[in-house]
């Protein structure tokens, strides 16, 4: 059986590199399930797992905002993203209003109690997130990051 393997092929300094398509896709699932697993300790003394605290997090700095313009934004799936906000509810950390001019579009902000939170986690998250990157010069911090952004950007226009 022969297996078609995918390429993709960079030229740094005019020297050639191949680079197994597969391996970029696979990286970041281990950093994915890293981070998530990471956050969802960190987060777990407040209550909340990784996606609830990212939409809670959204919601504070962009109130009020609709479902439709967090969905859009952070490319989770509409279910899901309903049932994050629903346990937001349940907790008290968000408030949700029917909108002025169409009910089915409700406006959602943040509860003072939320605010705490957010607050309290952003502290312990900035100190974990010293701690992972501490090993990086800013060069290497900056230049991530903004392939990590346009590869973002990206996905967002598919």
């Amino acid at each position: 059986m022969e297996t078609n393997i995918s390429y993709l092929c960079i030229v740094i300094n005019n020297n050639k590199i191949m680079v197994k398509k597969d391996k970029i896709v696979f990286n970041f699932l281990l950093i994915g399930a890293f981070l998530y697993r990471e956050g969802n300790r960190i987060l777990n003394e407040f209550g909340l797992n990784q996606q609830q605290f990212v939409v809670l997090k959204y919601i504070s700095s962009r109130q009020p905002i609709n479902q439709k313009e967090i969905h859009s934004h952070l490319l989770f799936e509409k279910s899901n993203l309903s049932k994050i906000i629903k346990k937001l509810e349940n907790l008290e950390l968000i408030k949700k209003t029917p909108g002025l001019n169409d009910s089915r579009y409700s406006l959602l902000t943040i509860k003072q109690k939320g605010k705490i939170i957010v607050k309290k986690a952003i502290k312990k998250i900035e100190i974990y997130n010293t701690e992972l990157l501490e090993n990086f010069s800013g060069k290497e911090i900056i230049k991530l990051n903004n392939t990590l952004e346009i590869f973002i950007n990206k996905i967002r226009k598919q």
